[in-house]
Order: structure tokens, then C-alpha cells, then sequence
């Protein structure tokens, strides 16, 4: 067999030693999905289970191979053996790996050295994943408290930063608590094609809330998904910052950054002077220039 593949057996039989084909044999390139997925693993092993980087990879390595030793081990302890076995008890004694009563080998090879048998992560981290339900719990009371906080306007006048991974979120609580209307100025309607802004802004015309948009154009797409909520996008000629009006008390603008690579965020304020002037600018780009006539 290639030792670019590796087996697993996600339902074996009971007779599998006796040579018969395991249920529901599934074949892994191990040079992509299953290095991805263990390396996956890790990575979260350090966050959920507060393992190091060397725990988390000596673990992963016995989940892959099933029994693994001291002297497997070694290959993430730098060769070190006295710190291969160190890790494996202190991960045996935190319920990861079971171990035979045999003795490590003492120098010269004497003795019959350990063994140590991983244990599934369902069960090694059922006492970890279960604080994850009252976590939930607890931010649920939590979001309800920061609900009356942002209803308080405190410090309202300020511009703040919304983070790039939670700015649609935010732009999506502001839509999900409005009452009278949305605004959306931007240069194309590729905001429409994201599900979680799709959906809470569907929700909203379904409250009969008064939703408006201008773009300088739109896609045949994007226009499909708007006008299955009833909305037909106004076309102004000229370019603008994207940025979006709910109530006409809160602005958002989305905002590039980064230095090192781009990505966006989005800007977020109730100042009235900043709200007026974007109420403004929406209003002239909505409804296009005003034509003075000559007497």
C-alpha cells in the first residue's frame, strides 16, 4: 500500500483481526485531508483542552496511530525521552491516553517498556465540551446585558471600529433592532450576497420596515435576490464609500485596513453631525442631481 494513504475505520465489526473488511472503510490522502484535519485537531487541542503545542501534537499522534510509545513520542520532545514520558503520564493522568502497567526501559533496552492507547476526544473531552452549554447560557444573559448597554447611547458621539470578524454581526444586530427604515449606499450590491445580511434584511421588509438603496450598479444576480424582497436598487452615476443608515440614527461605513494584507471592517457611530451629512449624501445620490433651470 502507498504511504501517501493511510485507512480509517470509522465502524469496524467485531471480527476485524479475523481479516474481514471493516463497515464504511474510508481511504484519506494523507498529504491533504488528513494531515488538515489532524493539524486542525491541534490547533484547537491548545484552545479547548489548554494543551501546549507539544501535548496537543503527541496526543494527535496517538489518536493517528492508535498505540503509540515513549520513544514515538520523542520526534516532538526533540529527541528528549525523559520529556516524551513526561508528557504522556501528565496526558494519561488528564484522562487522554490509557497506559499497560509495563515500565519505561531503562538504559540498555531492560525492562518492557509502556504503551500508551489514546482515547477518544469525545470522551477525553466530555468534561470540557459540557462547560461549553453553560457557557452558552451565560452568554446568553450576557448578550441581553450588552443589549441594554448599546440602548444606554453612551458615548454616542464617538466613531467606533468594529472588528472585521464580528462586523457583519453588528451591522446585522442594528438591522434586526430597527423600526423605521434602512439605507443602503454602496458601489455594487455584493453585500446582498451574504446569507447572514440577506436574511436580516428580509426579515426587516417583512416588518414593512422602508428599505432603500442606491448603487452605481448591480449585478443580475444581486438584483434577483433584492427584487425577491421587493426591492428595486436606484442607479446613481456616481461612485460611492459603502456605508449604511438604520433609523437615520446610526452610521456605518465600511472601512479597508491592514498593512500587511487587506481586509475590511466597518465603522459605527450615532454622531449627529456624521449621520446628518451621510442623510444628506444619500438623499442627493438617491434622487440624483438637482436640475437648475434657467429663467
Amino acid at each position: 500500500m502507498s504511504d501517501g494513504y493511510r485507512f480509517i475505520c470509522t465502524a469496524c465489526t467485531t471480527k476485524d483481526k479475523l481479516g474481514q473488511i471493516p463497515r464504511f472503510l474510508v481511504v484519506m490522502d494523507e498529504k491533504s485531508k488528513g494531515v488538515e484535519l489532524f493539524s486542525e485537531l491541534r490547533q484547537l487541542l491548545q484552545v479547548i483542552a489548554g494543551m501546549d503545542s507539544t501535548e496537543a501534537a503527541i496526543y494527535v499522534l496517538g489518536l493517528e496511530r492508535g498505540v503509540i510509545t515513549t520513544r514515538e513520542a520523542m520526534a516532538f520532545t526533540n529527541g528528549q525521552q525523559t520529556t516524551a514520558g513526561s508528557v504522556l503520564r501528565r496526558l494519561t493522568g488528564r484522562g487522554f491516553f490509557e497506559k499497560t502497567l509495563g515500565e519505561e526501559k531503562a538504559k540498555g533496552g531492560k525492562g518492557h517498556g509502556q504503551k500508551f492507547r489514546a482515547v477518544r476526544p469525545g470522551s477525553a473531552l466530555k468534561g470540557v465540551l459540557g462547560g461549553y452549554g453553560r457557557l452558552q447560557e451565560l452568554l446568553g444573559a450576557i448578550d441581553e446585558h450588552m443589549d441594554y448597554m448599546a440602548q444606554q447611547d453612551i458615548l454616542e458621539d464617538e466613531v467606533w471600529q468594529i472588528p472585521t470578524n464580528v462586523s457583519i454581526e453588528h451591522l446585522c444586530g442594528s438591522i434586526a433592532s430597527a423600526e423605521k427604515s434602512i439605507r443602503i449606499s454602496s458601489n455594487d450590491c455584493s453585500w446582498a450576497l451574504d446569507e447572514d445580511i440577506f436574511r436580516a434584511i428580509k426579515e426587516a421588509a417583512g416588518r414593512k420596515l422602508v428599505i432603500e438603496v442606491v448603487v452605481s450598479k448591480v449585478s443580475e444576480v444581486e438584483s434577483t435576490r433584492l427584487m425577491s424582497l421587493g426591492l428595486t436598487p436606484r442607479i446613481a452615476p456616481d461612485p460611492s464609500q459603502p456605508f449604511a443608515l438604520i433609523d437615520g440614527k446610526a452610521l456605518y461605513q465600511s472601512i479597508r485596513f491592514g498593512q500587511t494584507s487587506t481586509h475590511y471592517g466597518a465603522l459605527f457611530t450615532k454622531n449627529p453631525y456624521m449621520v446628518r451629512n451621510h442623510i444628506s449624501s444619500f438623499e442627493t445620490r438617491y434622487r440624483g442631481p438637482e436640475v437648475i433651470k434657467d429663467d
